[in-house]
């Protein structure tokens, strides 16, 4: 890649040197939430997966789910269904946040650009790039992470609560 910029980013001091510094930990920092978080609701995604399908498969013919219904249909169908609505909202709250964190991680980046294109830092791009399309970019970014944020939390209490409805579907009916 062609290499852009002036200095080395190793020989800045002070203040410079302390502010690459510091965007450098804030990039690794998210980037160890992003993989953080994949795992962890992979792991979430599965267990639901598999309890739900545990309790349906367990109990359909026990005595505790005869003649029970809900809103017309069998109470196991009724259950199940719910909690694949819940699953649903959470996979998609999982996409947006998991994109989130992406393009979190990606202003992070581009405001080491932006530092290094402002004091004339040496960096490797495809490109020169100048402050102005590094801010657009950075503006643009994050208008995009304040939507999936809210995304983000409007799905997980779609899934919480849908989640919870099955659940008091099933004590209530039982």
């Amino acid at each position: 890649m062609p290499t852009f910029g002036e200095k080395s980013m190793y020989s800045l001091e002070g203040e410079e040197a302390d502010h690459l510094k510091s965007l450098n930990e804030r990039f690794i920092r998210w980037q160890e939430k992003q993989i953080a978080l994949l795992t962890f609701s992979i792991n979430l995604l599965f267990t639901i997966s598999i309890a739900s399908v545990g309790l349906i498969i367990n109990n359909f013919d026990k005595p505790i789910f005869k003649e029970k219904y809900a809103w017309g249909y069998i109470l196991p169908q009724t259950v199940a269904f719910i909690i694949t609505i819940s699953s649903i909202f959470g996979i998609v709250a999982l996409f947006c946040r998991l994109f989130d964190f992406r393009l979190t991680k990606t202003i992070i980046r581009k405001r080491i650009l932006l530092f290094k294109v402002k004091n004339e830092i040496k960096y490797e791009n495809c490109e020169e790039l100048t402050q102005k399309k590094l801010n657009d970019k950075i503006k643009s970014l994050n208008c995009f992470t304040k939507y999936l944020g809210k995304a983000t939390w409007c799905f997980f209490i779609l899934q919480a609560v849908t989640f919870v409805i099955a659940l008091i579907l099933l004590i209530y009916k039982i």
